[in-house]
C-alpha cells in the first residue's frame, strides 16, 4: 500500500515537472517570433511590403465600388377595388345592349343604310335554276342504217349489225320496228332496250305474200328387216339392238337355225318384251 502511494507521487511529480518544461519552450518560441517579427517590420522589405498590402486593399474597395448595382425595386401596393354595397331601394345601372351582327351584303345586293333599331332584312332565297330538258335523240333508220350506224344501237354489235343487213337483202325492209326481233340474237329483252332508239322510216306496208301450201309430206313406206337373213349392219337399224344383240342374234341362227317366227327373236339375251315390243313393227321372217 505504502508502495503504491509512493508510486503515485514519483509520477505526479514526473508530470509536473514535464509540463513545466514544455511551457518554457513554448514561450521562448514565441519570444523569438516577436523578435524576428520587429526586425522584419524594422528593416526596407518589410515597409515594402506593408505598403503593397495597402495598396491592394485600396484597389479592391475601389473595384467592388466600381461595379453598378440594381436598383432596389419598392412595391407599390395596388389599390383594391372598394366594394359597392347596395341598399334593397337600389338597382344595378341596365348594362348597354350588345350590338347584333349584321351580315354582310352580297356583290349583287345594294348597299343602303339601315335606320337606327331596325336589323337587316333576311335575303330571299334565289330560285334554283331549272334543268333543261334533253335535247330527243334521232332515231336510227334500221332500213337504211349502214353496218357502223347499226351498231350504235344498244344490244347490236358487228355481228348482229351484219345480220341485220343479210336479213334485208334477203328478206327486203323491215315493215315494222317488231320485225327486228327475226334477226338472230335479237330476243324480246334485247329488242326491250332498243326499242326507243330505232325505226323503220316511211315503209310501204306491201301485203305479206299468201302462205304456200307445203306438200305433204311423203309417206315412205319402211321395209321391215329379215332376222334370218339381215346382214351385221342390218340388224343394227332395228330398234333396241345394238353391235353387242346384233353378234347374238347372228351366233342364235348358226346354232339353232333361222327363226320360226319373229317373236322367237325373245331367246336371244338382252331382247325382252319392252324390247321386242319397239322392234316388232320393224322386222320379219
Amino acid at each position: 500500500m505504502k508502495h503504491g502511494i509512493l508510486f503515485s507521487s514519483l509520477l505526479l511529480c514526473l508530470i509536473v515537472i514535464v509540463g513545466g518544461v514544455f511551457v518554457l519552450i513554448m514561450q521562448r518560441k514565441e519570444e523569438q517570433q516577436e523578435i524576428a517579427k520587429e526586425a522584419f517590420v524594422a528593416s526596407p522589405a518589410g515597409v515594402n511590403n506593408e505598403l503593397f498590402e495597402a495598396k491592394l486593399q485600396t484597389e479592391q474597395i475601389d473595384s467592388l465600388a466600381a461595379i453598378p448595382r440594381p436598383p432596389k425595386q419598392v412595391s407599390i401596393p395596388k389599390p383594391q377595388p372598394t366594394p359597392v354595397v347596395l341598399t334593397p331601394s337600389q338597382t344595378p345601372p341596365p348594362l348597354p345592349p350588345s350590338p347584333i351582327p349584321v351580315p354582310e351584303p352580297s356583290p349583287t345586293q345594294v348597299s343602303t343604310p339601315l335606320p337606327a333599331g331596325r336589323f337587316a332584312p333576311i335575303p330571299a332565297p334565289q330560285p334554283s335554276p331549272q334543268a333543261q330538258p334533253e335535247a330527243p335523240k334521232i332515231k336510227i333508220n334500221i332500213n337504211t342504217a349502214g353496218y357502223e350506224e347499226l351498231q350504235q344501237i344498244t344490244g347490236i354489235g358487228p355481228i348482229i349489225a351484219q345480220r341485220v343487213i343479210d336479213y334485208r337483202n334477203t328478206n327486203g325492209q323491215f315493215q315494222r320496228i317488231e320485225d327486228l326481233k327475226n334477226v338472230s340474237g335479237i330476243g324480246d329483252v334485247t329488242f326491250e332496250k332498243m326499242r326507243n332508239e330505232i325505226t323503220v322510216g316511211n315503209v310501204a306496208v306491201n301485203p305479206p305474200p299468201p302462205p304456200t301450201s307445203a306438200p305433204p309430206p311423203e309417206t315412205k313406206t319402211l321395209e321391215k328387216i329379215n332376222i334370218n337373213i339381215a346382214s351385221y349392219e342390218e340388224l343394227q337399224e332395228i330398234t333396241g339392238v345394238g353391235e353387242v344383240i346384233a353378234q347374238r342374234i347372228i351366233d342364235y341362227r348358226e346354232q339353232n337355225g333361222p327363226f320360226q317366227k319373229i317373236e322367237d327373236i325373245k331367246s336371244v339375251k338382252g331382247v325382252g318384251d319392252a324390247t321386242f315390243e319397239k322392234m316388232k313393227d320393224e322386222i320379219t321372217i
